[in-house]
């Protein structure tokens, strides 16, 4: 299999406006693997996957997940300039077919295409950029879009693959993000899903932190009731010794000291006080 290659090369621009920010993003691929599969074909590249809805051409798309400046979230993700490999291909691409339950297989079923696409002189999909989002782990955020490296007329079963593409990221700031940032974490776990997640990491080195009291840290929070709370302290015990600062609170006790409008939102309340305040990771609802 043709191997795929992704180039990232991030450059951060100056911010034009106390409120907004640019990244720029370039990226390369080789040309796919095309497997024929009787009528049809399906393109392969080892860091994309391959979706679709039933009957729509299961189309190669990568996902992206940047690192965002603090307490930022991505307005637009703009295309500055895209390159295509000079060969294209006449191919029929596969449609993607029905999921179906491991426990529930597929029994005589045959995906039908979709007439309004499979018959389409329209360049499918229509946008090389989307599901263009901000999400937050532990008070970052996480700037998410998807970029599809095919583009197909299935009219003339005509595919072009691109070969660099330059992306503009923009940012602003804005209540949400803000909010998110407010209980930003830096530990260790935190560090490394973020290493994990993230094509530019060092990011995190712009980002600053609210002050947590370092004697009163928590890993884990066991929530249970009074009549199995006994029943927990082995396991809490357990967790202690390997390293795991672990407290055990029982639901009396929640809705006696919380505020809430229902026993469910003192619940929340309580694990974002200790997520807050006490730097806890992991929560178990026993």
């Amino acid at each position: 299999m043709k191997k795929y290659l992704l180039l990232l090369v991030t450059v951060f621009l100056s911010v034009f406006s106390v409120n907004a920010g640019k990244q720029i993003h370039k990226y390369k691929f080789e040309k796919p693997e095309i497997i024929q599969d009787g009528t049809y074909a399906e393109i392969l590249y080892d860091e994309c996957q391959n979706q679709g809805a039933e009957g729509y051409p299961l189309m190669p798309m990568f996902n992206v997940n940047i690192l965002l400046p603090q307490g930022e979230s991505i307005v637009a993700v703009n295309i500055l300039s895209v390159s295509n490999w000079e060969e294209s291909e006449t191919i029929l691409i596969k449609p993607a077919s029905r999921p179906f339950p491991i426990s529930q297989p597929a029994t005589d079923y045959t995906v039908t295409p979709n007439n309004d696409i499979y018959l389409s002189d329209e360049v499918y999909p229509s946008e090389k950029i989307d599901q263009v989002r901000t999400g937050f782990l532990a008070g970052h955020s996480i700037g998410s879009f998807a970029i599809y490296p095919v583009q197909w007329i299935p009219a003339s079963q005509s595919a072009t693959f691109v070969k660099e593409i330059i992306v503009e990221v923009v940012t602003t700031s804005d209540n949400k993000a803000a909010v998110a940032s407010a209980k930003a974490k830096n530990t260790p776990l935190v560090n490394a899903r973020i290493n994990a997640l993230v094509e530019n990491p060092e990011v995190i080195s712009q980002y600053t932190y609210p002050t947590t009291r370092d004697n009163d840290e928590n890993d884990l929070l066991i929530i249970t009731n009074e009549a199995l709370q006994a029943d927990f302290e082995d396991f809490k015990n357990l967790k202690t010794s390997t390293g795991f600062y672990t407290e055990i609170i029982t639901v009396e006790t929640i809705y006696a000291t919380y505020d809430g409008a229902d026993n469910q939102e003192k619940i929340r309340n309580c694990i974002i006080d200790y997520y807050t305040n006490h730097n806890t990771q992991y929560v178990i609802l026993g």
